[in-house]
Order: structure tokens, then C-alpha cells, then sequence
């Protein structure tokens, strides 16, 4: 092909299609600035080119705030690539017609021939007409989605269906993706194969190569209904040789110049980078794993003295280590009796009763204070460590011999589950015992919500203070221990609301406008534990004039991450 198609960011970060003639050395514009689109595939019979584009524009409103998202906006398109190629979808008559047999002799001539301005093999000379092209865009008859790895062979186009996820994903429910195939002929839409992860189209058209998370298969274009593992390749004896110190030493020299080329500061920080790559390369002979690698990577890297230069991954080896079931409690040694006691049992977290807490479970009588004296019939005594009895039990029925005493008078078995993080638990009893100390210190008027990061965990939680406190008269936000992330600005914006107006019923509530709004005064509390965009909300908390920071000086990492895979 003599073109080239292509999509790019614009400024106002949308994407837009792009055609460039290889023949004139120029670009040219198929979408413009006020839509997003990408993915560009040119039919392989010369007719369209086919895109993705965000423009099926369908807003979501927000359960608690007046507020919308936008999802499953993506629909798929076509652009005739000369002025006399008719729509793909063109309006299709319902009657029949005989074809002359002179017109067939004809058709048969003209092939033969190769046709005004066809090749001698009766294909049509492949051309692109670029004047009005924008206006020859239509949409297939395909509802919206979340669509990607978009393909075509001549008598489909294949793409992904991916389900919308929220962010930090749905736990242990696993993302997968569908491939459908759009027939132009008939213009049905069908599955191709259902639970994959990703695929390719063949040079022809004619196979599909997918993976799914334990299988990676060919099957025909032309198949529909199947499932991932059908088709599914034999790689049980495919073998790689390698030479791991030559590896080693290869990726070394990547990382150096991923940072030579990469890092924001081309002075690198003042120092001569040539020089620290030499010297970190004197310890190459050295590495015997790839753990040494990482040392070795991460010392280099650290000469740079920036956030983010992190190093992890790779064929690092893992000792196999038994789980350990947790009660959501913490023990406490009675040095009397040599007994263990329930120094506190930690509530449900309400927003996770998924998780919940072992030892609060309706019908379960155990209280702080109990004795733990056995865990499945083994005696519980110091100086054993009350761990060492819950090896293995996570997800599993223990029984435990508790008592109210130590002594056992009134000794009692009860079952439990124990759980292998207790961590939401710990976390939510710390952020509730905050927030009521706030609440008791200021006789309810201030509110409380902490954010842990800048990310999934972080909206949650600021979510969940924000819907329900937006009535108090000021508001304390605690962004102590925020590992970071991206979400500050969403905060912020919420944070920045005015309150400028109200609604006022006869018989019922008063109304903000905005509908939610923190109208007090506010402060932020940081520590040095808040990091990266834990940094930068604090920064702009005070930028915006939305209160004064307190506590201690932050983290001080805002220099960007890029990942490199090597």
C-alpha cells in the first residue's frame, strides 16, 4: 500500500484519525478535534478504513451526588475510501432480479480485460479520494460498548467486547473479553470465542490466534460459540535456551538508557551518568540471580536521588510459606497463668461485611476479655506462639476451647473461620475511632474522612465521608499514610464546591446548591508517610485556599513513573 493510516493525540487530548501518503509525504486529516477516535484498519478489498471512536456519548448518574460518569461510549465505523463506493449499509431491497446474460458476459469481458482503471488480475486499482472524506463516515449497526483490537479480513471485522470494571478491579472475578465478528454480507453480529484475553487475525483472515489466562489457541475466523481452552496449543515441550549472565548484562544496559533517554531531566540530576553506568557494571560478573539484578539496578537508579526510580519483578524466586488465619483480634499474654487473652476483637468493617470479622458472628459468645486455652484440641500456652496453631486455617473450621477465666471453670467450644487479612478491619476501627474522638471534641458539628491513597481505596473512603457528612460545619481531611496515585484533582474538585444557593420546601428538606457541598471551614493533616499524589493534594489544598495543612512535612516524591518492561 502507498498508504498509511494512522491516529494521534491532539492537545486538547482526544485522539483523531490520520491518512499519510507515502507517495506525497503528507498527512491528512480523516476525523477532527472534537471527537475521539482511534484504531485505524483498512478493509483488506481496498473499500473502507475502519475505526473506534468515544462519541456515543451516554451519561451514568451518580447514586449520591450530582454528579455522572460516561462508559460502554465506544461504537465502531466506516469511511468509504472513494467518492463512488457505496455504504456498507445501504438501505438492502427485498425483491430479486435476474441478472441478464448479457450483463454476465460483460462483467466476464470486462475481467478479463482488467477493466478501466482495474489490475489485469480484475481487482480495482486501490485509490483514496481525499476531498470530502470527513463526510463519508458511517456507523456500524452495532450498539456501544467498551470495544478494542479492532481487525478485518474481507468479509468481517472482528473486535474485543471488554466489560467495564471499576477501579481496583472486581476482586477475585476475573476480566475477561469476548471477540464478536460483523458479517458486512449479512450484517449479523456473532461470538467468535468468549473468555479470552487478547487475539490476533492472521495475514489471510482466515485464523485467529487468542490467549486467555491458561491457554493460548488457534482457531478457524469462521468458527463462533467457542470458549477459551478449544483449540488450545501444545506447549508442554516448547524450550527456550538462554544465558543468564548475558541476559543480566543486557538488561542493565536497557534500564540505563531507558533512564539516559527517558528521564525527565536530560542533565540527570547533575551527574555523569556514563560514569555511574560504568561503575555499577564492574558488579555484573558478580550477579548470580536475579535478585542480585534488582540490588544492582536499584543502586544505579538510586544515584539519581528522584521519586519513583523503583525496580521489582522479574524471575525472582519465592520460597512456598504456609498461610497463616487470622481472628481479627489482637492476643495478649496473661504472665500469670501463662494464658491468652482477647485483648481486643476488632468489628466488622460495614463497608466490607465480605470480609468479616471471625469472632463477630451472630450467635458466637465471645467477648474481650476470653481466654483462648486450645485451638483444635492443642493446648495454648506461653512461650508457644498463638500463630503457630492457626498454620493452615485460612478458610477452614477451627474450633477454639475459650473460657472467661483461665482456669477453664466455664470453658466452652466455638467454631470460627479465620480470615487472611484482617487489615480492613484494623483500618476501618482506626478511622472510626478518628472520627468519633472529632465528633466528641466538637459535639458532632466537624466532620472526619480519611484517605488512604489517591486511588481506588482513596475515593472510596473519601466517598464514604463525604455523602454522609456534607451536613457538619467543617470538615477535617486526614491524608496521612496516602501511598499516592492519581485521584487528587477529583477530590479537589468536590473539596472546591460554593455554596451559592437553596431550595426550600414547605413540608420537606432544605437543599444545598451545589447538592453537595462541605460549606466550614476545613484543615489537612499530613505526615511524612504521604506520598506522590499524596504530596500534591496537600500542595493544592492550600493553592486553592481551602484550609491550612497541619502536621508534619511531606514525603517530597512528585517527579512522574513511567513503566518499562524488560
Amino acid at each position: 500500500s502507498k498508504w498509511v493510516a494512522y491516529d494521534k493525540k491532539g492537545l486538547n487530548r482526544l485522539n483523531s484519525i490520520y491518512l499519510y501518503s507515502l507517495e506525497s509525504g503528507k498527512s491528512y486529516a480523516i476525523t477532527g478535534p472534537m471527537t475521539d477516535d482511534r484504531s485505524p484498519v483498512f478493509d483488506p478489498e481496498g473499500r473502507y478504513l475502519y475505526f473506534l471512536s468515544n462519541r456515543d456519548i451516554k451519561p451514568f448518574m451518580d447514586v449520591f451526588d450530582a454528579a455522572y460518569i460516561l462508559k460502554d461510549i465506544t461504537k465502531i465505523y466506516a469511511v468509504t475510501l472513494t467518492k463512488d463506493e457505496p455504504s456498507p449499509f445501504e438501505p438492502e431491497s427485498d425483491e430479486e432480479e435476474p441478472e441478464a446474460e448479457e450483463s454476465k458476459d460483460k462483467d466476464k469481458s470486462d475481467k478479463e480485460k482488467g477493466g478501466d482503471g482495474d489490475r489485469k488480475d480484475g481487482k480495482k486499482e486501490f485509490r483514496i479520494d481525499i476531498d470530502g472524506i470527513e463526510h463519508r463516515i458511517v456507523a456500524f449497526p452495532i450498539g456501544s460498548g467498551s470495544y478494542g483490537r479492532l481487525k478485518a479480513n474481507a468479509e468481517n471485522i472482528f473486535f474485543l467486547s471488554t466489560p467495564a470494571e471499576p477501579l481496583g478491579g472486581w476482586g477475585k472475578a476475573e476480566k475477561r473479553s469476548v471477540l464478536r465478528r460483523f458479517n458486512l454480507k449479512d450484517r449479523k453480529l456473532e461470538t467468535v470465542i468468549s473468555g479470552i484475553e487478547g487475539y490476533d487475525l492472521s495475514a489471510n483472515g482466515k485464523k485467529i490466534l487468542y490467549f486467555a489466562k491458561n491457554a493460548i489457541g488457534i482457531i478457524d475466523a469462521g468458527v463462533k460459540g467457542k470458549r477459551a481452552g478449544e483449540g488450545k496449543l501444545d506447549l508442554s515441550s516448547l524450550e527456550m535456551y538462554l544465558n543468564p549472565p548475558e541476559e543480566w548484562r543486557q538488561i542493565f544496559f536497557e534500564a540505563w538508557r531507558l533512564e539516559r533517554d527517558f528521564f525527565y531531566d536530560p542533565n540527570m540530576h547533575g551527574i555523569d551518568w556514563k560514569r555511574i553506568r560504568d561503575r555499577y557494571a564492574k558488579l555484573l560478573p558478580y550477579v548470580s540471580n536475579r535478585e542480585d539484578l534488582n540490588y544492582l539496578l536499584g543502586e544505579m537508579v538510586g544515584e539519581l536521588s528522584c521519586s519513583h526510580t523503583y525496580v521489582w519483578g522479574g524471575d525472582r524466586f519465592y520460597a512456598p510459606s504456609p498461610s497463616v488465619g487470622l481472628l481479627g483480634a489482637d492476643f495478649e499474654l496473661d504472665r500469670r497463668s501463662g494464658r491468652y487473652r482477647l485483648a481486643r476483637i476488632y468489628p466488622p468493617d460495614e463497608w466490607n461485611l465480605n470480609n468479616g470479622s471471625p469472632l463477630v458472628r451472630p450467635g458466637l459468645d465471645v467477648k474481650e476479655g476470653d481466654y483462648i486455652l486450645a485451638v483444635n484440641g492443642q493446648q495454648l500456652k506461653a512461650p508457644d506462639n498463638p500463630y503457630r496453631l492457626f498454620q493452615e486455617t485460612v478458610g477452614r473450621q477451627v474450633r477454639l476451647t475459650v473460657s472467661s477465666s483461665p482456669d477453664g471453670k466455664d470453658a466452652r467450644d466455638v467454631v470460627v473461620v479465620p480470615i487472611s487479612d484482617d487489615t480492613s478491619l484494623r483500618y476501618r476501627a482506626w478511622v472510626n475511632a478518628n472520627r468519633r474522638r472529632v465528633y466528641e471534641a466538637t459535639g458532632g458539628k466537624i466532620g472526619y474522612i480519611h484517605i488512604p491513597d489517591m486511588s481506588a481505596d482513596g475515593l472510596k473512603e473519601f466517598t464514604r465521608g463525604f455523602i454522609a457528612q456534607t451536613d457538619k460545619e467543617g470538615m477535617i481531611i486526614d491524608v496521612r499514610y496516602n501511598s499516592g496515585g492519581f485521584a487528587s484533582e477529583m477530590i479537589l474538585e468536590k473539596l472546591r464546591r460554593e455554596l451559592v444557593g437553596m431550595f426550600s420546601s414547605r413540608n420537606g428538606m432544605d437543599y444545598t446548591y451545589p447538592w453537595r457541598v462541605i460549606h466550614g471551614p476545613m484543615v489537612c493533616i499530613v505526615n511524612e508517610y504521604s506520598g506522590s499524589d499524596g504530596d500534591i493534594f496537600p500542595y493544592f489544598f492550600r493553592k486553592y485556599g481551602l484550609g491550612k495543612i497541619v502536621g508534619k512535612r511531606t514525603w517530597g516524591g512528585v517527579v512522574g513513573i513511567r513503566l518499562s518492561k524488560m
